[in-house]
Parts: structure tokens; C-alpha cells; sequence
């Protein structure tokens, strides 16, 4: 259906085919995460995935897209055959001018902005099921936090722990650094876990996982009704 999809939206540039090459695009049309290019033409999908990640690709790649490997660099000569006397249409923000100056003579380009992610924006229940379980997964880890015994402790060490809860709870990842941010920390929006200890007042936490490529990303703000002074004293 994703593909379909997408062949009817290039249709209405005037395009027979596209190329799309950013892998979280292609995660979303061949159920595979990787570097590459994923090739449509005709409604005929074909996906060519480098060397070091093809053997793993094969195992969960969707069965109706057929799959190639290349070593090295992508074989555009190759892939040109396939597009051959058509309009093919490719995002302007997944290429990069180097890319696009290696393939403009042999493609008839037509930029379309979001050529995937306009689709993307609209999930579907799958989706909204993983994006949800990601949730539960980072919600159950911020339960397991008891804020107050963290007191005296660093924030790069409550980093820490966060970083490896999401292998433990069934995640596949962190969906981003953890920011843990103790005290005046607190007021910045990215802050960078430091060496500074957690003291008491505020602790912000904002984190999330990945689970089945969706992400989470949850924020919990803790007021301690400790205060730690000169512990570095």
C-alpha cells in the first residue's frame, strides 16, 4: 500500500519512477533499515543495499521488493537502466550535490519536495502501535527511577543507567543522548549530562527509546526535597 501510494503521488509530476535515498525513508517502503537507494519504477521496487548489510537485509526486507547488493559505491550506471527514458522524481533534501552531479546525466530528475515524508506524516495503526509500545517501554524506565536516591550521585551516572535500560526493557536502542539535567541545569532545553552532582531542587529527564524503528520521547521533571551542599567538599 506505501508503494502504491507513492507511485500515484509521482504520477501527478509526471514522473514514471523515483529515487529515494534517505534510509529512514526507505525503512518506511522496504521494512529495512539501511544506507542505499530504494528504486521505483513501474510499481516494480527494487532496493539496492551495501555489502556489509545485505546478508541481514535479505532476512526482513518486504517480500515483494526485490533486493541487490553493491560494494563500495552505488552502481548508478546499473540502476540508470532501470529508469531509462523516464521522469524520475527524487527529494531535494536526500541528495546531496555531489550525488547529484554524479547522476544528473544519466536521470531525467524532477525535484519533489517530502517526496516520502509527506506520506510518512500520517501513521498508520502499525505504526501507531510501535510508537505507542516505545512509550510504555520509556515509561515503565522512568518508574523504575527513584529521584531521591540519586541524590549525591553525578548526572552522567543517572545517563548511564538510562542508556542501558533500553536493551533491557525490550527496546532496540535509545531514540537520542539522554538528557539528565540537576539543579540550575535544569534550564536548559539540551543540556549535556555532566560530572555535576545531583544535589537536590530540580532534575529534569528527558529520554526515549527505539522500538521496531519507532521512538519515544518522554520528559519528567523531579523536585528533591533534599539539598546536598559541598559535596565536592
Amino acid at each position: 500500500m506505501r508503494i502504491e501510494k507513492l507511485y500515484s503521488y509521482i504520477e501527478e509530476y509526471s514522473a514514471q519512477g523515483a529515487l529515494v535515498l534517505n534510509p529512514s525513508d526507505i525503512f518506511y517502503l522496504a521494512g529495512v533499515k539501511t544506507s542505499g537507494v530504494f528504486i521505483l519504477k513501474d510499481e516494480e521496487p527494487v532496493v539496492y543495499i551495501p555489502s556489509v548489510s545485505f546478508e541481514e537485509s535479505k532476512k526482513v526486507i518486504n517480500k515483494n521488493i526485490k533486493c541487490k547488493v553493491f560494494r563500495n559505491e552505488i552502481p548508478w550506471d546499473e540502476i540508470s537502466l532501470y529508469l531509462k527514458g523516464k521522469k524520475v522524481a527524487v527529494d531535494p533534501a536526500s541528495i546531496s550535490y555531489k550525488t547529484y552531479k554524479n547522476i544528473n546525466d544519466k536521470f531525467n530528475l524532477i525535484f519533489v519536495d517530502d517526496l516520502v515524508s509527506r506520506q510518512r506524516i500520517v501513521k498508520e495503526p502499525d505504526e501507531l502501535n510501535r510508537i505507542r509500545k516505545a512509550c510504555g517501554i520509556t515509561a515503565e524506565i522512568f518508574s523504575s527511577i527513584d529521584a531521591q536516591e540519586w541524590l549525591g550521585r553525578r548526572e552522567i551516572e543517572l545517563a548511564f543507567y538510562l542508556e542501558q535500560q533500553a536493551w533491557k526493557n525490550g527496546g532496540s536502542g535509545n531514540a537520542f543522548k539522554p538528557i539528565v539535567a540537576a539543579g540550575v541545569n535544569s534550564a536548559y532545553p539540551h543540556h549535556e549530562p555532566l560530572n555535576d552532582y545531583i544535589a537536590g531542587g530540580w532534575l529534569k529527564i528527558d529520554y526515549g527509546v527505539i522500538h521496531n524503528g519507532y521512538c519515544s520521547d518522554l520528559t519528567r521533571t523531579y523536585i528533591l526535597d533534599k539539598f546536598l551542599n559541598d559535596l565536592d567538599g
